[in-house]
């Protein structure tokens, strides 16, 4: 009885390592030719999730057509499994993200940002994701160095962030991540792929972890862009700011038209009025009752005609190509007959 107990733990071992043997990752980066040494960091990307014991592909996707396509090119040409979409204009990081996850034909599809994280971070959330049994993985520095003003600026936001929409984006959205293919289906079918990049996680009922890793660099975007990345997600994820505003319109009216009930009452009840007060006032109020009122139902015919396919990610692929020792056509497990 004790040799079949202590051969338990053996089998499940030996059950995980074929489970993920099976399993097809996809890493998915976005370069924009301008990262110090960035051939010799994807070449270690590339031999780190080579070593993981399971069918990798490496997705790299050139943010804008730069001179780092002929450096992407002699790459491929003498690696295995290595992807190269290079967009015609540069788009934020993103929408460049989500054009690789798109082309991802694997059952896991990490992301990471080559500048900051180290390459053996994704097989610590692979590792984790099998044996956890996880769906999503969350990468989150365990140390991060920003300036006073950053921090003032992230802080507020994700304040309101939290009172708007119940929780906050500073452990939901890193820029390392591991997701299932469940999840990346998920994600690419939703009304708006941009804003589920960011919410997803926290949204869905999928299972998810979170573990603390270590960076090699602090790199923060220009603020601008993180600016803009942000706003987008705050006003996209849902009609909650355009229902405020509705309020806030509301609000306005009905105070204007208060304000004209108590000159009103003045004129009536008060002997030595100020010729003139009253035209003046009871026209200033009128005015903004109703610019209240327009501004509350154009907010509703925009809650109403929202578009959620002008939220979707607008890129074009100027080229494509591959590793010359394998393709990713031969990952896939599809079989034809002519």
């Amino acid at each position: 009885m004790a040799s079949k107990l202590s051969s338990i733990p053996a089998i499940k071992s030996r059950a995980a390592e074929t489970h993920a043997a099976t399993q097809i990752l996809s890493v998915v980066c976005v370069i924009t030719g301008k990262e110090p040494g960035y051939p010799q960091t994807l070449l270690e990307l590339h031999r780190e999730i080579s070593n993981l014991g399971t069918p990798t592909e490496l997705v790299v996707v050139l943010n804008g057509r730069t001179d780092a396509e002929s450096v992407l090119r002699n790459i491929a040409e003498h690696s295995d499994c290595f992807q190269v979409y290079i967009l015609k204009q540069r788009v934020d990081h993103i929408t460049a993200l989500v054009a690789g996850i798109e082309n991802a034909v694997g059952d896991w599809v990490a992301t990471i940002d080559i500048e900051a994280d180290e390459p053996a971070v994704i097989g610590q959330l692979f590792e984790f994701a099998l044996r956890e049994h996880a769906e999503i993985v969350l990468s989150i520095p365990s140390v991060s160095k920003r300036s006073l003003l950053d921090a003032m600026i992230s802080s507020v936001f994700h304040r309101v962030f939290r009172a708007l929409h119940g929780f906050s984006l500073a452990t939901e959205a890193p820029s390392t991540r591991l997701l299932s293919r469940a999840v990346v289906n998920s994600l690419l079918h939703h009304d708006s792929p941009l804003v589920a990049f960011e919410t997803l996680t926290a949204r869905s009922g999928y299972r998810r972890c979170v573990v603390s890793t270590a960076r090699r660099n602090e790199v923060h975007r220009a603020l601008g862009e993180r600016i803009q990345l942000r706003w987008r997600t705050l006003i996209g994820l849902n009609a909650v700011p355009l229902r405020l505003a509705n309020l806030l319109c509301g609000i306005g009216a009905v105070c204007a038209l208060l304000y004209s009930s108590y000159v009103v009452l003045v004129y009536l009840v008060k002997d030595n009025v100020v010729p003139g007060w009253t035209t003046v006032s009871l026209m200033l109020s009128g005015m903004f009752m109703m610019l209240g009122l327009v501004l509350w139902l154009l907010s509703e015919y925009m809650l109403m005609l929202l578009d959620p396919g002008s939220r979707r990610p607008r890129y074009e692929i100027a080229a494509e190509f591959g590793g010359q020792l394998r393709s990713p056509d031969n990952m896939l497990n599809v079989e034809t007959e002519l």
